[in-house]
């Protein structure tokens, strides 16, 4: 067991060129031992598998631990944005983060196992009816369809305060669609639809005369699980 972690942490620390495909200009330093394509997880299996005798099913819980078993197509951004709206058409949407395209769809063993949004924002801080509703929101839309997408987070009414969102799926958890919520059915959905090429996005959006989405920073992470 001794030789099989200390194998595995060389690994890691050896290969300094690894970061993930991110979208973002710089990796953090706990992203520079995360596999960037699915042959650094397969020559990781065939190092562990040669160190030890351990089975695939005990390899397979210390990758998973270890953040190894999986990519990550994520992206972040905190450069200040704001959505305007001029009417009921709403505000013209925008990308504010996007994540790389997703690849390898097709892959054995390769699927979408859990996906996190973060955002930041908050309205115009003033609305003349209170009872017409929220209209200062968040979506999250794949990048060929911008049109078109889910509503996973609204800000708080009249309030220039600025709101932390986070919404996280993992679709190993299999709740039914009245425990799980109309936003997580529909991102589970969104989800299972997604090929190579396709990349998701963040879009602050507002609609109706007046209103506005401000945002300060956003992340999202897609998880693709290599090795199952």
């Amino acid at each position: 067991m001794d030789t099989l972690f200390r194998t595995f942490s060389r690994m890691l620390s050896g290969d300094s060129n690894m970061t993930t495909p991110s979208s973002t200009s710089a990796a953090s330093s706990s992203d520079m031992h995360l596999p960037s394509t699915r042959q650094h997880i397969y020559s990781t299996i065939d190092c562990l598998r040669k160190a030890s005798s351990l089975p695939d099913e005990l390899l397979k819980t210390i990758l998973y631990y270890a953040d190894y078993d999986c990519l990550h197509f994520s992206a972040s951004s905190d450069r200040k944005y704001t959505a305007y709206s001029r009417g009921p058409q709403g505000a013209e949407p925008f990308a504010y983060v996007s994540t790389p395209p997703l690849r390898d769809m097709h892959e054995p063993g390769v699927r979408i196992r859990s996906i996190r949004l973060t955002a930041s924002g908050h309205d115009q801080g003033f609305v003349s009816d209170r009872r017409a509703g929220v209209w200062s929101y968040f979506a999250v839309r794949r990048m060929k369809d911008p049109q078109n997408g889910i509503i996973w987070a609204q800000n708080e009414m009249a309030s220039r305060n600025w709101q932390d969102h986070e919404l996280s799926l993992n679709l190993d958890d299999h709740a039914d669609e009245a425990e799980e919520g109309e936003v997580k059915t529909a991102l589970r959905q969104m989800i299972s639809q997604l090929d190579d090429g396709d990349a998701l996005c963040i879009v602050p959006m507002a609609k109706f005369a007046g209103w506005q989405c401000h945002v300060q920073k956003a992340e999202i992470d897609v998880e693709v699980e290599v090795w199952r």
